[in-house]
């Protein structure tokens, strides 16, 4: 058994769709975290190269959100796992079945065109982006969000 199985296990076992805990409830639950847990965000990072989320939160299906370095606190967030469906659609939504992954060859750019017209360019699309990362890490709260998206968003700016 490794060192955060027993996380993967108690979060399997919650039936709530996220979860608010401290880092010590989480310290409990593994037997010790390293300070890094305690110093560092990216220790928290959904990086399947880290053997805590790998083995931990993202084994369970739960991924990381809203984590507060000064609280101490963060949020675990129930995350459907995507299983590969062999007949499901193309989703540029050309209609097509690829016959492998989620595109036909060459209509993951066609998706990624029509996100960037719809919201007025990559810089554009790079802010949101931006300002949905510094809601999850808990940087903002949703009414600063809903200006930074109305700010990018072309459609919402006129």
């Amino acid at each position: 058994m490794g060192k955060y199985d027993p996380l993967r296990k108690y979060l399997q076992a919650k039936k709530d769709k996220s979860i608010r805990i401290s880092f010590s409830e989480v310290n409990q639950v593994v037997g010790g975290l390293p300070p890094a847990a305690y110093e560092h965000r990216p220790w928290w990072a959904n990086d399947k190269s880290h053997i805590q989320a790998r083995d931990g939160w993202l084994a369970a299906g739960w991924r990381t959100a809203r984590v507060d370095m000064e609280a101490k606190e963060l949020t675990f967030i129930q995350e459907k796992i995507k299983v590969y469906d062999e007949h499901a659609e193309c989703l540029c939504g050309c209609g097509g079945i690829p016959e492998k992954g989620d595109f036909m060859p060459g209509h993951d750019q066609r998706l990624r065109v029509r996100i960037e017209e719809s919201v007025g360019g990559l810089i554009n699309l790079w802010h949101i982006v931006d300002a949905i990362q510094e809601y999850m890490a808990g940087e903002i709260n949703e009414g600063q969000l809903g200006k930074q998206v109305r700010k990018h968003w072309s459609h919402y700016s006129r």
